[in-house]
């Protein structure tokens, strides 16, 4: 992969002024860019979906212990920080509201 020289060097300042590896932030991009495409593109023509058929849909579920997820528990370090979407069974939302002075959840 090729990437200007001035844009590298600036990632690599940003990620050492955060504390953070290179590779873990692009470990970190490639899995979220993998969540969000690895299904194929949303936006693809309706003749060939029909012709296709359907995914199967596969409930979420907890990312702790595999049973069915009942909510979307985000997380966050700090007030002004960035949110982490996890899923959780009535259990670990308990146990993540309980933990986390700056938790939001949404019933699925």
């Amino acid at each position: 992969m090729r990437l200007r020289k001035e844009l590298r060097e600036r990632f690599l300042e940003t990620a050492h002024r955060e504390g953070r590896s290179a590779a873990e932030i692009v470990r970190e991009f490639m899995e979220e860019y993998v969540r969000r495409h690895g299904l194929g593109n949303p936006q693809a023509r309706l003749d060939v979906i029909l012709d296709r058929g359907a995914p199967p849909y596969e409930p979420p579920t907890c990312s702790f212990c595999l049973k069915p997820a009942t909510y979307i528990c985000y997380l966050r370090n700090s007030l002004d920080g960035p949110s982490r979407k996890l899923y959780g069974c009535e259990f670990h939302r308990n146990l993540l509201r309980a933990q986390n002075p700056y938790y939001g959840e949404r019933k699925l």
